[in-house]
């Protein structure tokens, strides 16, 4: 989430502080490649097939690595400086393990190829036209402070009224109280060394309404203003979370007669940390590397009839550790 709020700003003089702004330039495009790797675990409970020699087992063990060639891409400018965004991805290549099996992945959208386990196929015309068209169609516009402003082209699904389904931005009015309640990323002054700004960004779950969502909140630091691989630099650090215990949701879906919509319980715990490193005469990002913890509970309600039949209520904990590194492309 942080990674999103901060891949692009520019600064003025630092003689007295920075004032940190987005700038954008009408057809710049910004390349990164993006390395994660991480661990995961997979806990389940109180569901009869999971356990040994059973279909699923207690617990399930991942650990992946992934490189990522990115491009941010400025499709037009203001006049008040508001730029229009759009993301596109150039390869992926991820290796991965769990159960004792490991597999890789490589998938070329700019030569259209996919190879699995050294097995290489090309992407089908029509599949990859519509892959890259979905990329670019998406475009995020942001102001000078951060300020997500309007995203646009995000897919759409026909209304259904049998599958119960609506996307959060197809509800045109609380799709845009969501993006009005998001605040800007970047402080409205200059800030000096030593100097904090807040911000705290609510984070959609199915069947919540936005002013009861919960937030996910961020503090920065400007840790120091120095020298990068050659480049001048303003080092900020960062600390986010959120927590979230025994919240009701509603999926999307139908309903299940006399029972009403289904719902779960959720308990949500999200922290990340890291550094982002601005090139102060280049006006972007430099550089970032953080560490992202996530640990997630769904436990599903039962009639009371049926409590007899389990100790614990059926449920699934996953428990997330991912280290980023964000560089630019050579």
């Amino acid at each position: 989430m942080v990674l999103l709020v901060l891949l692009l700003a520019a600064t003025g003089g630092y003689a007295d502080g920075v004032t940190l702004r987005y700038k954008f330039v009408p057809q710049q495009q910004i390349g990164y490649q993006l390395w994660a790797s991480g661990t995961g675990n997979v806990s389940f409970s109180g569901i009869p097939m999971a356990g040994e020699d059973q279909l699923i087992p207690e617990q399930l063990q991942a650990q992946f690595n992934a490189n990522i060639s990115l491009s941010l891409n400025v499709k037009s400018v203001d006049e008040q400086g508001n730029g229009v965004v759009s993301l596109s991805v150039g390869e992926l290549r991820m290796q991965g393990q769990a159960m004792g099996e490991s597999g890789h992945l490589v998938v070329n959208l700019n030569e259209g190829t996919v190879e699995v386990n050294g097995e290489a196929e090309q992407i089908p015309p029509q599949g990859l036209s519509q892959i890259q068209g979905l990329l670019e169609q998406i475009q995020i516009t942001i102001s000078p402070r951060g300020k997500v402003l309007d995203i646009a082209g995000l897919p759409q699904l026909p209304p259904s009224e049998e599958t119960g389904i609506t996307l959060p931005w197809q509800d045109t009015e609380s799709w845009q109280e969501l993006l009005n309640s998001i605040p800007a990323a970047l402080p409205e002054g200059p800030v000096a060394v030593g100097d904090s700004w807040e911000a705290a960004m609510p984070i959609p779950l199915p069947g919540i309404d936005v002013a009861e969502l919960p937030e996910f909140a961020v503090e920065c630091t400007l840790k120091k203003i120095g020298e990068v691989d050659g480049h001048r630099v303003a080092d900020i650090g960062y600390y986010g979370s959120m927590e979230v215990a025994d919240l009701v949701c509603q999926p999307p879906g139908p309903p299940r007669g006399d029972a009403g919509p289904p719902q779960f319980n959720l308990n949500l715990e999200v922290i990340e940390e890291g550094n982002a490193y601005f090139d102060l005469d280049a006006g972007q990002i430099y550089k970032q590397r953080g560490n992202i913890f996530i640990n997630i509970g769904f436990e599903v309600p039962l009639p009371e009839e049926a409590t007899q039949f389990f100790d614990v209520l059926p449920g699934v904990q996953i428990n997330l550790r991912i280290h980023f590194v964000l560089s630019p492309s050579e």
